[in-house]
């Protein structure tokens, strides 16, 4: 849910008219309940789902401060404002240790005439600071920003690691001035001064070598899951959740945590006939709950280049627009009137160590995770028309990398790991969080912090796991712990890859293949004495899409947009004249499409800023 602080640096009004914008940033889909709060030289707004219980007590106002409570709430079914402003004023930060949940917090000092920000423990929930045109602006969204400042200006270095990493890194941010909190974060800012203090209240995790069995560390596991995922069905008003589930172990594992007696519904989306659509539908029988199968159809050329600009807009260019079709999704949830959405996501880049590559780390993540003394190759400087800016991005993010997250001397599992935990959730899913708050609420349990500590504390997870250790983990040794999780659980005698969740509790190879020899024999045999015609329908096609609706707009005009200012656009043009069959043409096509959106976004303001 979008949330926004406004002060005023001088005490002065706020100008005419700024409430206005700023609320509108605040409920950018036009979805959201809309809170506020203001004085003379400072506001406050918070846009929330109707279908969350904690509704307006999101913000607090007495006669010495004004604040704004952003995220998820697990564990309490009120916000526990006293503690929150005793532990600002005291110094002592256990209440904030105690938030397991993704959240921020925005907090004015009325008698300070100072800012309080508060991130959580992994600065999961995006949370951006900046002073520019006389005004201190504190938000969850740069929507916030681009709607109430009058000449934002595009940061090069957020374009630097878009195209280097996929997503900003450290504490950039898409526009100049503005900066995002880092993990774990209390932050003061006098606004009299100027003056800045700062502390971390959760450190950075650390491995904990662990002796446990494969068992031992299963049934950890499960109790640990068993008494936080239930949670996440927390404070939500009947008949609002939705629960995304596909043919995978993640989702299926945070449906089958859904307490008796919450009224959930189950969705999938994409292509009709897609193995996703398929197995939502057995997860929804098997549970006894209605299932919403979205399912795309046939798209127009104009609106797929809706839908992208949309995914740009709404997510403030914090997701690539070749994820366009969640823009879809998420008009279909609203409308069937699911405020607050669960998904699984995370699970496998925290737990068994698996990866997509360009899309999820980029070429130059995956180099730098190998080698941190990683150089770039040319292309990345020949594509820029600032080949020195771009590689002094670079070395300031490998910097921080070795510094800020500690890789000088950790080994490459827990760089892998680290990276996946601290940049990339926050980053790349906190793009998909950032859209979805514009449209309601989205939480993943994975992202609670005594699950994320677990990776850190058993034998089953990313810290063994890991694709860059080389050794080639094996399907029983990545999924022993999500099976056995499943196995115990409402779903266990439902099919999960193929097979019941206890051949994958196993963990053993013996356990795969007899499981697979049972579950899967039969139905190879059948495919080979009566073969299907046609092939695996796609969860989604963008080569066609992008073919169809993109190309024809990108192709031949290089050189006269906006983006040339920052790119090369003979090297631009190659890419798109590439073939959009190859997965690296297409991502750097998305890379070039995103961009250009983006860059629209910060300077024309696109359609969405029209009154």
């Amino acid at each position: 849910m979008p949330a926004s602080l406004i002060v005023g640096l001088d005490k002065g009004r706020l100008q005419t008219g700024l409430d206005g914008r700023a609320s509108k940033g605040a409920d950018p889909s036009g979805r959201l309940t809309v809170s506020s709060a203001s004085g003379p030289h400072w506001a406050v707004h918070s846009g929330c789902s109707d279908k969350c219980a904690l509704g307006e007590t999101r913000i607090y106002e007495d006669d010495r401060y004004a604040a704004c409570y952003a995220g998820a709430l697990i564990d309490r079914t009120v916000i526990p404002w006293r503690e929150i402003l005793d532990g600002l004023e005291t110094g002592r930060d256990g209440v904030f240790e105690t938030l397991q949940a993704n959240h921020a917090v925005m907090v004015y000092s009325k008698e300070e005439h100072a800012v309080y920000l508060v991130s959580d423990k992994f600065g999961q929930h995006s949370l951006f600071m900046g002073v520019l045109e006389g005004r201190f602006i504190a938000s969850t969204s740069i929507l916030t920003f681009l709607h109430v400042l009058d000449a934002p200006e595009l940061d090069p270095a957020w374009l630097h690691d878009f195209f280097f990493f996929n997503y900003p890194l450290g504490t950039t941010a898409q526009l100049k001035g503005v900066e995002r909190v880092g993990p774990g974060r209390v932050v003061r800012i006098d606004l009299a001064t100027g003056r800045r203090e700062g502390r971390r209240y959760a450190p950075q995790l650390e491995r904990k070598r662990s002796a446990m069995t494969m068992r031992e560390a299963q049934a950890r596991a499960f109790e640990t899951f068993s008494e936080r995922f239930p949670h996440y069905y927390d404070n939500i008003l009947p008949g609002g959740c939705g629960v995304g589930v596909t043919g995978g172990f993640d989702a299926r594992i945070v449906a089958s945590y859904m307490p008796e007696d919450v009224s959930a519904h189950l969705y999938t989306y994409g292509i009709e006939g897609c193995s996703d659509m398929v197995n939502g539908k057995k997860v929804a029988g098997r549970l006894g709950l209605r299932h919403h199968a979205f399912a795309f159809g046939s798209m127009g050329e104009q609106e797929l280049r809706d839908l992208a600009a949309d995914t740009v807009y709404y997510s403030g260019g914090t997701l690539n627009a070749l994820r366009a079709t969640l823009a879809k999704v998420y008009r279909h949830l609203t409308g069937a009137g699911l405020g607050i959405i669960l998904t699984g996501v995370s699970s496998g880049h925290f737990f068994r160590g698996v990866f997509s590559t360009p899309q999820v780390l980029s070429d130059a993540t995956v180099q730098l995770i190998r080698d941190p003394g990683y150089t770039p190759t040319p292309f990345y400087a020949e594509l820029f028309r600032d080949g020195d800016a771009l590689l002094d991005s670079f070395e300031a993010k490998r910097r921080h990398l070795l510094e800020g997250l500690g890789w000088a001397h950790m080994p490459v599992e827990e760089r892998h790991m680290s990276f996946m935990h601290y940049e990339q959730a926050p980053k790349y899913f906190g793009g998909e969080l950032v859209f979805a708050e514009s449209f309601g609420h989205m939480r993943s349990p994975f992202w609670d912090a005594r699950i994320r500590e677990l990776s850190h504390e058993i034998p089953l997870s990313t810290l063994y796991n890991s694709l860059f250790l080389g050794r080639g983990s094996t399907p029983w040794e990545s999924k022993a712990m999500l099976g056995y999780i499943l196995a115990h659980g409402r779903l266990k005698h439902l099919n999960v890859d193929g097979m019941p969740p206890k051949y994958w509790a196993a963990g053993t190879k013996l356990g795969y293949y007899v499981g697979k020899a049972i579950h899967q024999g039969p139905e190879k045999l059948a495919r080979k004495l009566f073969p299907k015609t046609g092939g695996r329908v796609p969860l989604e096609d963008w080569g066609a899409w992008v073919r169809k609706a993109f190309l024809p707009n990108l192709r031949g005009t290089m050189a006269d947009s906006p983006l040339a200012r920052y790119i090369n656009p003979e090297k631009a043009e190659l890419i798109l004249e590439g073939d959009m069959n190859d997965p690296m043409t297409m991502h750097w096509t998305g890379k070039l499409l995103t961009a250009s959106l983006a860059l629209d976004l910060v300077e024309k303001r696109m359609p969405h800023f029209a009154a």
